[in-house]
């Protein structure tokens, strides 16, 4: 069972990887990681002039690019940014600049934070969502009450609010030439400040760098086009990640229809996957072999589902008293030491072999039934038969559901004898006795160290009880011939002669192989000939069907 949870987490957490990988969304940490404002000074006949503008990281360690107007006759270059809490600066020279096309690329003195942004070569579609960020002087001087230079420089070294960029989003209009230059008209609000700053489009790429807005509009803004930037690039021998192919945004507006569908879709498969397995019992080949099982299925279709007791003869010890006789009952116990349940309606009968089971029975749907019946209108611990001396049972209901009816009067407590017809629910049966006293009555009985329980669950529900004396050091052949196995399993998933089972001189249950078809799996592991210890509470599998291993220290009879 472990390993099928394991198999359901493994299913669940790939549809989560398809359904984040499809959605591909940029994550704004990353771009505001490789983010710097800067910070110029340039000196005129009439005087200085300090500006500031908006760069990011595009290739290497310490490659910015930035408008070419923002850097032009600058004297000096300042990238300031924070880091670890910490304000940072890293003086910055001009590389290379293009007039025409307004882009600038800088080369810092130090390594700067961040990884190069990503940069589309391809066209952004009309209507698509974009995203821009910088550090627009509007705000500096709204939120940041800025009067002066010498004001901003020192908020700017001691508030490291000033080192987060704003935000502004939209949509792209499409591309416009202007001078020779593609630019990238869109609606994503900018203002002075934004300048050199990344359009990001939805799937984390630069699409643009931010240059102008519309004078006198309100929603005309201007980027230079990526494509721009990666010709530079390319000229220059520039190092870049440049991406060809826009991707997929499923939870962009004009995709949302699909990607509804999409998400639903891979939710239904995962619980068609889940369901699948918990049905298959972690048999994976059980689409090879569905022909099969639903041949077994229509045989004992109108079968209810029942516990049997197969008893393993045991070795020879001292004997003692017989059971009758340690329990303080007449030898005429054992006038009914086995008998059967007959469905009214046909099917296989239900054997209850008394002398592996206690003089009280249990039937209901319960695991913890000694009888198990598989019918919804059966409780979970539906009735008791008490098997009395005189040879007659009495029936006890343990408040089921539906009842319990003797020749059809329903009654909490009755006596049942041979022929008398029983119903649970709405399954009714014929109680067979079978008398065996002289047989049976005489058997002596050994008091073992303690015995193995194995418990064998087949595909269709079925258990199957073994009893193996620790101290008997005998050897078992399981499998699904009755003529060629001991324990037989009746499953098409268990091989003829399956595998062989012992009990070690130090009291170990240990099992190997027999080159059955679908194999013998102790603990997860499929073993060959070699001998494997099974530990108590181990797991194992014979094909399909697997076997619950215990330690009981229940007296054995032979």
């Amino acid at each position: 069972m472990r390993l099928l949870r394991l198999d359901m987490n493994r299913i669940l957490l790939c549809v989560i990887a398809i359904a984040l990988a499809a959605c591909n969304q940029a994550s704004e940490r990353e771009v505001e990681r490789s983010l710097f404002r800067v910070l110029t000074l340039k000196q005129f006949p009439h005087g200085s002039v300090f500006a500031t503008g908006t760069a990011f990281k595009v290739s290497g360690a310490a490659t910015v690019v930035t408008n070419n107007h923002v850097v032009q006759d600058a004297t000096t270059i300042v990238l300031v940014y924070w880091s670890e809490g910490k304000f940072v600066e890293s003086e910055a020279r001009v590389e290379y600049a293009d007039q025409a096309a307004d882009l600038a690329l800088l080369k810092a003195v130090r390594p700067l934070p961040g990884v190069p942004l990503p940069i589309a070569r391809y066209t952004p579609a009309s209507g698509s969502e974009a995203w821009a960020l910088g550090f627009p002087a509007a705000a500096d001087a709204i939120f940041g009450r800025i009067r002066s230079i010498g004001d901003f420089l020192e908020k700017l070294t001691a508030d490291a609010s000033m080192s987060q960029p704003t935000r502004t989003f939209g949509t792209v209009s499409g591309e416009r030439p202007r001078d020779r230059t593609t630019f990238i008209q869109h609606q994503v609000p900018i203002s002075p400040g934004n300048s050199g700053g990344p359009l990001i489009d939805a799937c984390g790429a630069a699409i643009g760098i931010n240059t102008l807005a519309g004078p006198r509009a309100s929603a005309i803004f201007g980027a230079v086009s990526s494509r721009e930037l990666v010709d530079m690039l390319q000229v220059r021998g520039t190092e870049a990640n440049i991406i060809a192919n826009r991707c997929w945004v499923m939870f962009e507006p004009r995709y949302m229809v699909y990607s509804v569908s999409v998400i639903a879709a891979l939710l239904v498969l995962a619980i068609a996957l889940v369901v699948f397995i918990r049905f298959s019992r972690r048999d994976f080949r059980w689409v090879g072999r569905n022909k099969i099982r639903k041949t077994f299925r229509q045989a004992s279709a109108s079968s209810p589902k029942v516990i049997d007791i197969t008893p393993i003869p045991l070795g020879n010890g001292p004997e003692q008293p017989p059971r009758s006789m340690r329990q303080g009952r007449s030898p005429a116990v054992a006038a009914a030491r086995s008998g059967r349940l007959i469905p009214t309606a046909g099917g296989r009968p239900l054997e209850i072999p008394l002398d592996h089971m206690p003089g009280s029975v249990v039937i209901g749907r319960g695991p913890d039934c000694h009888i198990l019946l598989d019918d919804p209108s059966i409780s979970r611990r539906h009735c008791r038969l008490d098997f009395e001396a005189t040879g007659d049972v009495t029936v006890h209901d343990l408040g089921s559901g539906n009842g319990t009816r003797i020749n059809g009067r329903q009654l909490s407590k009755g006596t049942l004898r041979a022929g008398d017809r029983i119903s649970l629910g709405s399954v009714e049966f014929r109680l067979e006795l079978n008398s065996t006293a002289d047989a049976r009555g005489a058997l002596p009985v050994r008091n073992g160290a303690g015995a193995w329980l194995l418990a064998a669950t087949d595909e269709q529900g079925n258990v199957t009880r073994f009893l193996v004396d620790v101290a008997s050091k005998g050897t078992w052949v399981i499998g699904r011939a009755s003529e060629e196995a001991d324990l037989v399993i009746p499953s098409p998933t268990v091989s003829a002669k399956h595998a062989v089972l012992r009990s070690s001189s130090d009291g170990q249950l240990q099992i190997h192989d027999l080159g059955s078809s679908n194999g013998t799996i102790v603990n997860g592991r499929r073993i060959g000939r070699e001998w494997t210890a099974i530990k108590p509470s181990g797991e194992l599998w014979l094909g399909g069907c697997e076997i619950k291993v215990s330690r009981t220290n229940s007296q054995l009879s032979q």
